[in-house]
């Protein structure tokens, strides 16, 4: 969950249009291989994440103000910790995590991918190492204001606001994501949309 949000989506052009950071090829490559890492444990999807880790850490070396980098430092760090389990003995790696999402989205603060990775991230992260779903809202909202359509950033948002219990603000978000899904014919995005809507309605 906590990497899933890094997968890169194509940007859809709006009046105040998010920003995606070009990045090295480096950095690219190191987010194409966090992406094509599942997200159950095996021995092959951790020795593919800690390929990815160490791209992404070239990618930094290479170029500390590569925006993309630390991004794609981010998601190999997240699914690492995603298949190993996050517990109170990772604190090192969650610290990492923050550093990491807090310094792309400090070179690009527009940057929709890092601002529905981070939203995500502190949306989904236990209160006691962290988790914030009310600034999680704040980025997740910043994030459909620059991308209206961006169905993944209307989940997560209407996610948090469930959190906050916010039921009405969260099914006008679920309901918006699955129009979105629908028309984009984006079948797990919508039945996510329709459990949200279930789960609201009780």
């Amino acid at each position: 969950m906590l990497a899933r949000a890094a997968l890169l989506v194509a940007l859809t052009l709006t009046p105040a249009q998010a920003f995606e950071p070009q990045g090295s090829a480096l950095a690219r490559t190191a987010i194409d291989q966090c992406d094509a890492v599942p997200d159950h444990p095996t021995p092959q999807s951790l020795e593919a994440v800690t390929r990815g880790l160490a791209l992404a850490e070239q990618a930094v070396e290479a170029d500390g103000n590569d925006a993309t980098a630390h991004f794609a430092l981010f998601c190999n760090l997240a699914k690492q910790t995603e298949l190993r389990g996050v517990s109170v003995q990772n604190l090192l790696s969650l610290h990492r995590l923050h550093t990491e999402i807090d310094t792309a989205l400090r070179l690009a603060p527009d940057y929709g991918d890092a601002l529905i990775a981070k939203g995500a991230f502190l949306l989904h992260l236990p209160r006691l190492l962290g988790g914030d779903a009310r600034a999680a809202e704040g980025l997740l909202r910043h994030a459909v204001e620059l991308e209206p359509q961006r169905i993944s950033a209307r989940l997560y948002l209407a996610q948090a606001l469930a959190a906050l219990d916010r039921r009405k603000e969260a099914g006008d978000q679920a309901q918006g994501a699955l129009s979105l899904a629908t028309d984009a014919r984006r079948q797990e995005q919508a039945d996510e949309a329709r459990a949200l809507l279930a789960r609201l309605a009780e």
